[in-house]
Protein backbone atom coordinates (compact mmCIF):
# COMPACT_ATOMS: atom_id res chain seq x y z
CA UNK A 1 0.00 0.00 0.00
CA UNK A 2 2.75 2.42 1.02
CA UNK A 3 4.69 1.47 -2.12
CA UNK A 4 1.64 2.31 -4.25
CA UNK A 5 1.20 5.70 -2.56
CA UNK A 6 4.90 6.43 -3.04
CA UNK A 7 4.71 5.61 -6.75
CA UNK A 8 1.61 7.77 -7.20
CA UNK A 9 3.30 10.67 -5.41
CA UNK A 10 6.39 10.38 -7.61
CA UNK A 11 4.29 10.33 -10.76
CA UNK A 12 2.28 13.36 -9.59
CA UNK A 13 5.47 15.28 -8.76
CA UNK A 14 6.92 14.46 -12.18
CA UNK A 15 3.74 15.68 -13.86
CA UNK A 16 3.87 18.96 -11.91
CA UNK A 17 7.53 19.43 -12.70
CA UNK A 18 7.01 18.78 -16.39
CA UNK A 19 3.99 21.06 -16.44
CA UNK A 20 6.02 23.83 -14.83
CA UNK A 21 8.71 23.65 -17.48
CA UNK A 22 6.19 23.36 -20.29
CA UNK A 23 4.19 26.39 -19.17
CA UNK A 24 7.14 28.46 -17.96
CA UNK A 25 8.91 28.40 -21.30
CA UNK A 26 5.88 28.44 -23.58
CA UNK A 27 4.28 31.93 -23.64
CA UNK A 28 1.58 30.74 -26.06
CA UNK A 29 0.34 28.29 -23.45
CA UNK A 30 0.48 30.97 -20.74
CA UNK A 31 -1.94 33.13 -22.73
CA UNK A 32 -4.68 30.46 -22.74
CA UNK A 33 -7.33 31.09 -20.03
CA UNK A 34 -7.59 27.44 -18.91
CA UNK A 35 -3.80 27.18 -18.57
CA UNK A 36 -3.76 30.34 -16.44
CA UNK A 37 -6.39 28.88 -14.13
CA UNK A 38 -4.48 25.64 -13.63
CA UNK A 39 -1.19 27.48 -13.15
CA UNK A 40 -2.64 29.76 -10.49
CA UNK A 41 -4.28 26.92 -8.60
CA UNK A 42 -1.12 24.83 -8.41
CA UNK A 43 1.31 27.73 -8.18
CA UNK A 44 3.19 26.61 -11.28
CA UNK A 45 4.00 30.13 -12.48
CA UNK A 46 3.63 33.68 -11.23
CA UNK A 47 0.88 35.24 -13.31
CA UNK A 48 1.88 38.77 -12.21
CA UNK A 49 5.15 38.81 -14.12
CA UNK A 50 4.01 41.40 -16.69
CA UNK A 51 6.18 44.49 -16.09
CA UNK A 52 4.69 47.86 -15.27
CA UNK A 53 4.88 50.49 -17.99
CA UNK A 54 7.00 53.56 -17.30
CA UNK A 55 5.76 56.66 -19.11
CA UNK A 56 7.81 59.86 -18.88
CA UNK A 57 5.97 62.82 -20.43
CA UNK A 58 7.46 66.28 -20.85
CA UNK A 59 4.51 68.60 -21.54
CA UNK A 60 5.10 72.02 -23.12
CA UNK A 61 2.25 74.48 -23.63
CA UNK A 62 2.59 77.55 -25.83
CA UNK A 63 0.49 80.52 -24.65
CA UNK A 64 2.20 83.00 -26.99
CA UNK A 65 -0.38 84.69 -29.18
CA UNK A 66 -3.22 83.30 -27.07
CA UNK A 67 -4.85 86.73 -26.88
CA UNK A 68 -5.24 86.99 -30.63
CA UNK A 69 -8.42 86.14 -32.52
CA UNK A 70 -6.46 83.91 -34.92
CA UNK A 71 -4.94 81.79 -32.11
CA UNK A 72 -5.27 78.16 -33.21
CA UNK A 73 -3.47 76.18 -30.49
CA UNK A 74 -5.58 74.27 -27.92
CA UNK A 75 -5.62 75.93 -24.50
CA UNK A 76 -4.91 73.63 -21.57
CA UNK A 77 -6.20 73.77 -18.00
CA UNK A 78 -5.09 71.99 -14.83
CA UNK A 79 -7.76 69.36 -15.57
CA UNK A 80 -5.70 68.25 -18.56
CA UNK A 81 -2.68 67.79 -16.30
CA UNK A 82 -4.86 65.62 -14.06
CA UNK A 83 -5.77 63.52 -17.11
CA UNK A 84 -2.10 62.97 -17.95
CA UNK A 85 -1.34 61.86 -14.38
CA UNK A 86 -4.32 59.49 -14.35
CA UNK A 87 -3.27 57.99 -17.68
CA UNK A 88 0.24 57.31 -16.36
CA UNK A 89 -1.19 55.86 -13.13
CA UNK A 90 -3.52 53.54 -15.03
CA UNK A 91 -0.67 52.09 -17.10
CA UNK A 92 1.97 51.79 -14.38
CA UNK A 93 4.30 54.54 -13.19
CA UNK A 94 6.38 57.38 -14.56
CA UNK A 95 7.13 61.09 -14.46
CA UNK A 96 5.56 64.29 -15.71
CA UNK A 97 7.12 67.67 -16.45
CA UNK A 98 5.32 70.91 -17.30
CA UNK A 99 6.79 74.09 -18.74
CA UNK A 100 5.74 76.85 -21.12
CA UNK A 101 6.91 78.76 -24.19
CA UNK A 102 7.76 82.44 -24.09
CA UNK A 103 10.39 84.77 -25.53
CA UNK A 104 13.31 82.94 -23.85
CA UNK A 105 12.17 79.48 -22.85
CA UNK A 106 15.36 77.43 -22.36
CA UNK A 107 15.67 78.31 -18.69
CA UNK A 108 11.99 78.71 -17.86
CA UNK A 109 10.65 77.12 -14.71
CA UNK A 110 9.93 73.41 -15.11
CA UNK A 111 7.53 71.62 -12.77
CA UNK A 112 8.16 67.93 -12.13
CA UNK A 113 6.10 65.15 -10.57
CA UNK A 114 6.84 61.46 -10.01
CA UNK A 115 4.15 58.77 -10.25
CA UNK A 116 5.48 55.81 -8.22
CA UNK A 117 4.98 52.12 -8.82
CA UNK A 118 1.79 50.70 -7.40
CA UNK A 119 2.26 48.47 -4.37
CA UNK A 120 1.88 44.84 -5.35
CA UNK A 121 -0.83 42.90 -3.54
CA UNK A 122 0.44 39.96 -1.51
CA UNK A 123 -0.78 36.58 -2.68
CA UNK A 124 -2.06 33.97 -0.26
CA UNK A 125 0.58 31.22 -0.07
CA UNK A 126 -0.34 27.85 -1.56
CA UNK A 127 0.35 24.71 0.43
CA UNK A 128 2.98 22.77 -1.46
CA UNK A 129 2.92 19.03 -2.01
CA UNK A 130 4.20 17.12 1.06
CA UNK A 131 4.47 20.35 3.09
CA UNK A 132 3.73 19.73 6.77
CA UNK A 133 0.62 21.40 8.13
CA UNK A 134 2.61 23.16 10.84
CA UNK A 135 5.00 24.66 8.31
CA UNK A 136 2.15 25.86 6.14
CA UNK A 137 0.27 27.34 9.14
CA UNK A 138 3.39 29.35 10.07
CA UNK A 139 3.77 30.54 6.48
CA UNK A 140 0.10 31.58 6.46
CA UNK A 141 0.46 33.44 9.78
CA UNK A 142 3.50 35.31 8.44
CA UNK A 143 1.51 36.20 5.32
CA UNK A 144 -1.31 37.69 7.42
CA UNK A 145 1.17 39.74 9.47
CA UNK A 146 2.88 40.98 6.31
CA UNK A 147 -0.50 41.87 4.83
CA UNK A 148 -1.31 44.05 7.84
CA UNK A 149 2.02 45.86 7.63
CA UNK A 150 1.61 46.18 3.89
CA UNK A 151 -1.83 47.76 4.26
CA UNK A 152 -0.56 50.30 6.82
CA UNK A 153 2.40 51.19 4.60
CA UNK A 154 0.11 51.54 1.57
CA UNK A 155 -2.24 53.93 3.39
CA UNK A 156 0.68 56.09 4.51
CA UNK A 157 2.27 56.19 1.05
CA UNK A 158 -1.07 56.93 -0.62
CA UNK A 159 -1.68 59.85 1.76
CA UNK A 160 1.77 61.32 1.06
CA UNK A 161 1.33 60.80 -2.68
CA UNK A 162 -2.03 62.57 -2.79
CA UNK A 163 -0.63 65.51 -0.83
CA UNK A 164 2.32 65.80 -3.24
CA UNK A 165 -0.04 65.58 -6.22
CA UNK A 166 -2.27 68.37 -4.93
CA UNK A 167 0.77 70.59 -4.38
CA UNK A 168 2.00 69.88 -7.90
CA UNK A 169 -1.42 70.62 -9.41
CA UNK A 170 -1.60 73.93 -7.52
CA UNK A 171 1.78 74.89 -9.03
CA UNK A 172 0.55 73.84 -12.47
CA UNK A 173 -2.58 75.94 -12.08
CA UNK A 174 -0.50 78.97 -11.19
CA UNK A 175 1.86 78.44 -14.16
CA UNK A 176 -0.99 77.95 -16.64
CA UNK A 177 -2.97 80.95 -15.39
CA UNK A 178 0.08 83.21 -15.59
CA UNK A 179 1.03 81.82 -19.01
CA UNK A 180 -2.29 82.76 -20.62
CA UNK A 181 -2.40 86.27 -19.15
CA UNK A 182 -2.66 89.14 -21.62
CA UNK A 183 0.81 90.05 -22.86
CA UNK A 184 2.35 93.24 -24.13
CA UNK A 185 3.36 93.14 -27.83
CA UNK A 186 7.10 93.12 -27.08
CA UNK A 187 6.63 90.15 -24.70
CA UNK A 188 4.47 87.99 -26.96
CA UNK A 189 7.10 85.82 -28.60
CA UNK A 190 7.61 82.08 -28.97
CA UNK A 191 10.94 80.36 -28.25
CA UNK A 192 9.82 76.82 -29.11
CA UNK A 193 13.39 75.64 -29.65
CA UNK A 194 14.37 76.66 -26.12
CA UNK A 195 11.49 74.66 -24.63
CA UNK A 196 12.26 71.59 -26.74
CA UNK A 197 15.94 71.71 -25.79
CA UNK A 198 14.93 71.85 -22.12
CA UNK A 199 12.73 68.77 -22.64
CA UNK A 200 15.50 66.85 -24.40
CA UNK A 201 17.92 67.76 -21.62
CA UNK A 202 15.60 66.31 -18.96
CA UNK A 203 14.59 63.16 -20.83
CA UNK A 204 18.20 62.30 -21.69
CA UNK A 205 18.79 61.64 -17.98
CA UNK A 206 16.39 58.68 -18.02
CA UNK A 207 17.57 55.18 -18.86
CA UNK A 208 15.29 53.60 -21.43
CA UNK A 209 14.37 49.96 -21.92
CA UNK A 210 11.55 47.95 -23.48
CA UNK A 211 9.06 49.02 -20.79
CA UNK A 212 10.07 52.71 -20.71
CA UNK A 213 8.32 55.21 -22.94
CA UNK A 214 9.66 58.77 -23.19
CA UNK A 215 7.59 61.48 -24.87
CA UNK A 216 7.46 65.21 -25.49
CA UNK A 217 3.93 66.59 -25.72
CA UNK A 218 4.26 69.96 -27.51
CA UNK A 219 1.02 71.94 -27.44
CA UNK A 220 2.02 74.55 -30.00
CA UNK A 221 2.13 75.35 -33.71
CA UNK A 222 5.89 74.80 -33.44
CA UNK A 223 6.80 78.16 -34.95
CA UNK A 224 9.96 79.83 -33.62
CA UNK A 225 9.11 83.53 -33.30
CA UNK A 226 11.66 85.66 -31.46
CA UNK A 227 13.11 89.14 -32.19
CA UNK A 228 16.08 89.30 -34.55
CA UNK A 229 18.13 90.82 -31.75
CA UNK A 230 17.77 87.73 -29.52
CA UNK A 231 20.39 84.99 -29.42
CA UNK A 232 19.59 82.27 -31.96
CA UNK A 233 19.53 78.63 -30.83
CA UNK A 234 19.78 75.36 -32.69
CA UNK A 235 17.37 72.56 -31.94
CA UNK A 236 19.19 69.68 -30.30
CA UNK A 237 18.88 66.27 -31.93
CA UNK A 238 15.92 64.37 -30.52
CA UNK A 239 16.94 60.76 -29.74
CA UNK A 240 15.00 58.09 -31.61
CA UNK A 241 13.56 56.60 -28.42
CA UNK A 242 11.84 59.91 -27.54
CA UNK A 243 8.46 60.37 -29.22
CA UNK A 244 7.53 63.94 -30.12
CA UNK A 245 3.81 64.68 -30.43
CA UNK A 246 2.61 68.14 -31.51
CA UNK A 247 -0.96 69.25 -30.73
CA UNK A 248 -2.26 71.96 -33.03
CA UNK A 249 -5.57 72.52 -34.80
CA UNK A 250 -3.80 73.17 -38.10
CA UNK A 251 -0.28 72.15 -39.10
CA UNK A 252 2.32 74.75 -39.97
CA UNK A 253 5.07 74.38 -42.58
CA UNK A 254 7.12 76.84 -40.52
CA UNK A 255 7.17 74.53 -37.51
CA UNK A 256 10.68 73.75 -36.30
CA UNK A 257 9.65 70.10 -35.93
CA UNK A 258 7.79 69.71 -39.23
CA UNK A 259 8.46 66.31 -40.73
CA UNK A 260 9.63 64.49 -37.62
CA UNK A 261 6.84 65.16 -35.17
CA UNK A 262 3.61 63.20 -34.90
CA UNK A 263 0.96 65.90 -35.38
CA UNK A 264 -2.55 65.59 -33.94
CA UNK A 265 -5.39 68.08 -33.84
CA UNK A 266 -6.70 67.82 -30.27
CA UNK A 267 -5.55 67.31 -26.69
CA UNK A 268 -7.24 63.96 -26.12
CA UNK A 269 -5.59 62.41 -29.16
CA UNK A 270 -2.25 63.83 -28.06
CA UNK A 271 -2.62 62.12 -24.69
CA UNK A 272 -3.51 58.83 -26.36
CA UNK A 273 -0.29 58.95 -28.38
CA UNK A 274 2.16 59.72 -25.58
CA UNK A 275 0.89 57.09 -23.10
CA UNK A 276 2.07 53.70 -24.29
CA UNK A 277 2.17 50.12 -22.99
CA UNK A 278 4.63 47.28 -23.24
CA UNK A 279 3.63 44.55 -25.67
CA UNK A 280 5.44 41.25 -25.47
CA UNK A 281 6.80 39.94 -28.77
CA UNK A 282 5.35 36.57 -27.78
CA UNK A 283 1.78 37.85 -27.76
Amino acid sequence: MNRTIFIIACVFTAILGGSYLLIKFNPQLQSKPWIKQIAEVYGLINMDETPENYNAVFCIFDPSGSGRVTYGVPIITVDYIKQIISAIENKGNGELWLTFVDRSALNNKVLHFTIPKTMKLLRTPIREAFQLKGEYDKKLADFKADSTRNAAKYESELHNYNEAKEKFLDECREMITKGYEQKKPYEDYSDVIGSLNAAIRSLRTIESDSTSFLSILLISDGVQDIPASDVKQELKEIPEHILLVTVNYSGSLESVVAGYSLEVDNLDRGLEKVIRVYESKNQ
